[in-house]
């Protein structure tokens, strides 16, 4: 029985990327706990191990980047072991979120080894007090734009001496949407020591929903920019 984690593929993309993968003895499952999709191989006992571990290797593949560990504990912990094993460190700033991130990174045991700061960020003036975004900016561009997300994860990574910071904004609604700013959208940035990532998302659903989706793209962004920086090295 082996489980492949997966972040920001819904069931019925990763069913049809395994469509075709077949084996006998082999059985395929899946299971959702949002932010992420879990597939399941289980395998009879008489399946050789080679064969298992071939198997296992392809169905990897067809899923691609978004697979994140095999037979691993979910994604806050295995950034926490990533960031521990190298010795980096983070600080996360969240808006929409309400500190959904943080309780998520910092209930994993021994987070305290690599998890500096949380800040919940809703007001603007806790966005200029906490990540030194100016007034400027929110005025510019409001609230929920790039520019802040970028700098909410800037200057919170700067505050605590961080390797790494996260910058999360958005509408989770049900209220606050507008026609250019819909209920759902988010703007997340990962600053590093190579510089600064921003990705923006429309998601669908309730508050609830919403605000489970980000941390796990956010997660996933982290993952996908120490994996970037870990290949240069």
């Amino acid at each position: 029985h082996h489980s492949i984690r997966v972040v920001g593929l819904p069931e019925s993309v990763l069913e049809d990327r395994l469509r075709g993968l077949e084996h006998p003895g082999l059985t395929i499952g899946f299971r959702t706990d949002l932010p992420e999709n879990q597939v399941k191989l289980r395998f009879a006992p008489d399946v050789p191990a080679a064969e298992r571990e071939a198997l296992l290797a392809e169905a990897c593949t067809r899923i691609g980047p978004r697979a994140f560990g095999v037979d691993t504990g979910d994604l806050a912990v295995v950034i926490g072991e990533e960031l521990a094993a190298a010795g980096e460190t983070l600080a996360i700033a969240e808006s929409c979120t309400a500190g959904k991130l943080s309780a998520w990174v910092g209930g994993v045991a021994g987070a305290s080894r690599y998890f500096l700061e949380g800040a919940i960020v809703y007001s603007n003036a806790s966005k200029a007090r906490c990540c030194e975004v100016t007034e400027a900016l929110l005025v510019d561009h409001g609230a929920v734009s790039e520019p802040v997300a970028r700098q909410l994860a800037e200057g919170i990574r700067r505050r605590a001496g961080a390797t790494w910071g996260i910058g999360i904004t958005g509408i989770a609604g049900p209220s606050g949407g507008s026609a250019d700013k819909p209920v759902g959208t988010v703007h997340i940035a990962i600053a590093g020591p190579d510089g600064t990532q921003h990705i923006q998302h429309t998601l669908v659903g309730t508050r609830a929903r919403i605000t489970t989706l980000a941390t796990g793209v956010a997660l996933h962004m982290l993952h996908q920019a120490r994996g970037q920086r870990t290949s240069k090295a």
